[in-house]
C-alpha cells in the first residue's frame, strides 16, 4: 500500500512538472515583454450635461510598439469597442462608459497581455491609467 502512494505523488510530481514546464513555454512565446500600467488616478470632467451619467478610461502610451486596449464589465463582457493605439502614438480614451467597474485588457504583439480589473468609473470623471511596454 506504502509502495501505491508513493507511486502515485511521483506521478503527480511529474505531472505538475510538465505542466510548469509547458505554461513557462507559454509565456516564453508571448515574447516574456512587460505591460505595466501606472496608479489610476480621477480627473474631474466638469459640468456639461454630456458627462452627467458618462466616464471615461484615459491615459498615455509610452513606447507603444502597437497594442488593443479592451473595457470589459465584471462578467468579461465587451462594453466598448476595442481601442487600437498605432506605433509610437502617445495615448489612448475609452469614451462614453456608464458608471460600474470594469477590466482592462491590454494585449501586444511580443508582450505578455496585461488585465487590469476592479477599475470603477464614475460619472463626470476621467480614470486616467497610463500604459507603458517595457523591453
Amino acid at each position: 500500500m506504502a509502495q501505491l502512494r508513493c507511486s502515485a505523488v511521483l506521478a503527480a510530481a511529474i505531472l505538475a512538472g510538465l505542466m510548469a514546464s509547458q505554461l513557462e513555454s507559454q509565456a516564453g512565446e508571448a515574447g516574456g515583454k512587460k505591460i505595466v500600467t501606472g496608479k489610476a488616478v480621477y480627473k474631474p470632467k466638469g459640468d456639461n450635461p454630456a458627462w452627467a451619467e458618462k466616464g471615461r478610461i484615459v491615459g498615455l502610451v509610452r513606447q507603444c510598439p502597437g497594442c488593443t486596449i479592451q473595457a470589459l464589465d465584471a462578467d468579461g463582457k465587451e462594453v466598448v469597442l476595442s481601442t487600437t493605439v498605432a506605433a509610437k502614438k502617445t495615448g489612448y480614451e475609452l469614451e462614453w462608459l456608464k458608471p460600474g467597474t470594469y477590466v482592462l485588457r491590454i494585449t501586444a504583439d511580443g508582450y505578455t497581455p496585461l488585465v487590469v480589473d476592479g477599475l470603477v468609473v464614475k460619472a463626470k470623471n476621467d480614470l486616467q491609467m497610463n500604459i507603458e511596454f517595457e523591453d
